[in-house]
């Protein structure tokens, strides 16, 4: 047990200073070392995902959640699968992790870019405004929201909303380029 707490500190430590292939091969080895440490699956796809292996990064989560299902299992491999661009298993997953923890701003904000993708934009209206309830400084949110109201067709909204991510950020250059394609999909190109 000792050996696997160690190795799955050193691919911990690995991880955080961005050497992310040492990282992978220690969080291997604490697998091999005890296959039901469901946080080592996690970690390892984790660092999977994050070195571009998102099929490898999948089975590692998914092994991680057979053994022990938490948020954060549903919520990491729903973010790959929105890397890969599919959203109705990132939706699914998303929706799993908030059967588990409900008060998750940014979980909230992934189901709203999945249900936006997806073509659901009164459904992703909502999903970003529990997540701007949750948290009413998460500017990411709040420009995620106005552009749903952007899609949806309500300018006004949109404005209104933008401008208070700008009211939480106000050098949130993001949002600045989301709002000018507003107003240039109005037509307003001097705005």
């Amino acid at each position: 047990v000792c050996v696997c707490v160690c190795t799955y500190t050193n691919g911990t430590a690995g991880a955080l200073q961005g050497n992310l292939s040492a990282a992978c091969n220690d969080f291997g080895q604490a697998i091999e070392i005890d296959p039901k440490v469901p946080d080592a699956w996690k970690r390892r796809g984790q660092t999977r995902a994050a070195l571009g292996q998102d099929a490898d990064a999948i089975k590692d989560l998914t092994k991680a959640a057979s053994i022990s299902a938490d948020h954060e299992c549903f919520h990491q491999r729903g973010i790959v699968y929105h890397k890969m661009h599919d959203y109705r298993k990132g939706l699914a997953d998303f929706r799993k992790a908030l059967d588990i923890e409900a008060s998750n701003h940014i979980t909230w904000n992934f189901v709203g870019l999945c249900e936006n993708s997806l073509g659901h934009t009164r459904e992703a209206i909502i999903a970003y405004q529990r997540a701007t309830q949750l948290d009413p400084t998460f500017k990411e949110a709040w420009a995620n929201l106005a552009q749903a109201h952007r899609d949806a067709g309500d300018r006004a909204n949109a404005e209104r909303i933008f401008a208070r991510a700008f009211e939480v950020d106000s050098r949130y250059v993001h949002g600045f380029h989301l709002r000018g394609l507003l107003y240039y999909g109005c037509g307003e190109i001097r705005l």
